[in-house]
């Protein structure tokens, strides 16, 4: 499994997260797709700038998932679809 780990998305959870890794939401919109997700960023001021975006998006303290890269988190949804 590409999978690194399932955790609810708080922001202290975020901040401890190395950067480079990829960040998805299980939070899904109409499109059936998660309504959050990015690469984790560096340095700090753009990741409080990501938090931001995770909170617009609804997806603050919701199980996210960690992968190491944006193709391990396609087929990953791929393989559950």
């Amino acid at each position: 499994m590409d999978e690194l780990r399932s955790a609810r998305l708080t922001k202290k959870f975020l901040m401890s997260l190395p950067s480079g890794l990829y960040l998805m939401s299980n939070l899904v919109g109409g499109d059936r797709d998660s309504v959050f997700r990015e690469y984790v960023l560096s340095p700090l001021t753009e990741r409080e700038k990501q938090w931001a975006r995770i909170k617009l998006a609804g997806a603050d303290n919701r199980l996210c998932r960690i992968f190491k890269t944006e193709k391990q988190a396609c087929d990953w949804k791929i393989s559950i679809i």
